[in-house]
């Protein structure tokens, strides 16, 4: 539920996107998709084990905190510096693959997601665990 207009964004410089690509030794490793990298998705993305291939999905390109809610919608300036967040600053982000779409379909018998873009098209993130 959005109960503030977008206007949160407005004014918001985002740095220019760093590359975010899984290493080669990453293939044999298990894959761990987290859906939505809002408040929870970012703390457990960061604290999951090295020894597993994580993958954000997320249509926001910063995390967009559900925190103080009321400051949100009463001084939108101060909110914005404290609680709008690109998901660079996150150090322990890093090793996480983050992919600006939006899940459309989950398939657990063939352990495969199904992502939209912005643009329309769809496309398919294999190996899911």
């Amino acid at each position: 539920m959005i109960l503030a207009s977008t206007s949160c964004f407005d004014g918001v410089r985002l740095p220019l996107p760093t590359a975010q690509k899984r290493s080669d030794d990453a293939t044999d490793c298990p894959t761990v998709l987290v859906l939505g990298m809002g408040d929870t998705g970012v703390l457990t993305a960061a604290h999951l084990p090295r020894g597993c291939r994580v993958v954000g999905v997320t249509t926001k390109p910063m995390l967009v905190s559900g925190q103080e809610l009321g400051q949100r919608l009463s001084d939108q300036d101060n909110w914005r510096r404290d609680y709008l967040l690109p998901l660079a600053k996150f150090r322990r982000l890093g090793r996480v693959e983050i992919i600006h779409d939006r899940v459309t379909v989950v398939d657990p018998d063939h352990r495969t997601a199904t992502v939209a873009t912005a643009a329309g098209t769809r496309g398919i993130l294999p190996g899911i665990t």
